[in-house]
């Protein structure tokens, strides 16, 4: 798995532009109402290690390697948010895109994927993702956006 490293960034400043809470706000929030539930659906498993290292501290981070693991996780776990491959064994995380279209209270949902032509970021839009990033990633704007679209979902509940 390729992991690009970054310069530390001025939060502040790019809080203010992206409208979005700075981390100690974030975390204050975080401490308030207690930690989100992410799942990483994705069969790299040093990808489920980089999230868990990219949300530690503010959220529980759980990972599965297949949509029906996935499917089956969802069942028995409220979940926030889902980072979502798209080439998976088995059944495709198209699969389980549709079926979370398919639940009355479905997580938003982010693909992360390899896969970087154009088509897949229509797909994933037109079945209801709120975005999608292309391996390799920037873990921290994969956390700011995933924070982000916490703060929205946890804010119209």
């Amino acid at each position: 798995m390729n992991v690009m490293a970054v310069a530390p960034e001025d939060e502040d400043q790019d809080s203010a532009f992206l409208g979005m809470q700075s981390e100690a706000g974030r975390k204050a929030e975080t401490a308030r109402r207690g930690p989100c539930t992410i799942l990483v659906v994705d069969d790299d498993t040093d990808f489920h290690l980089l999230i868990k290292f990219t949300f530690s501290g503010l959220h529980e981070v759980y990972g599965t390697q297949t949509v029906d693991e996935a499917l089956s996780f969802l069942q028995r776990t409220p979940v926030d948010l889902v980072l979502l491959d798209i080439n998976l064994p088995g059944r495709m995380g198209w699969d389980l895109l549709d079926a979370l279209r398919q639940m009355a209270s479905a997580p938003p949902v982010i693909v992360v994927t390899q896969d970087t032509r154009s088509v897949v970021r229509k797909q994933a839009e037109q079945l209801g993702a709120a975005n999608t990033f292309f391996k390799p990633i920037v873990p921290t704007m994969l956390r700011r956006y995933g924070l982000a679209v916490l703060d929205i979902n946890r804010n119209s509940h």
